[in-house]
């Protein structure tokens, strides 16, 4: 009495794993946008009335580490889409246009 079989994991050990792989996959695409450097680089541009839309797939390159879109006013008076990729702290921000704003 009070043994426990051999490779049988006790109730409360069991779903850890799981919590962790979910809490790090909830967390790495909460990375992947980054909504205050998507301003700052838009504001530095000359781009005004800027409202940031989230992650956008596909629209930066491999060694951006966060891929941003937003509509904003270029400086040209046009409404824009743009995706702003991010890279690391040495990399800065890169603003790439993708077509009118609807």
């Amino acid at each position: 009495m009070g043994q426990r079989s051999v490779g049988v994991k006790p109730i409360y050990r069991q779903g850890r794993p799981r919590i962790l792989l979910v809490a790090a996959m909830l967390g790495a695409i909460g990375a992947c946008s980054n909504e205050s450097g998507t301003v700052e680089a838009l504001a530095a541009s000359g781009f005004t009335s800027i409202k940031t839309t989230g992650w956008e797939w596909g629209a930066c390159s491999d060694s951006d580490s966060t891929c941003t879109g937003a509509v904003a006013t270029g400086p040209t008076g046009q409404r824009v889409k743009v995706a702003v990729g991010c890279g690391f702290w040495f990399k800065g921000c890169t603003v790439r246009i993708l077509g009118a704003a609807r």
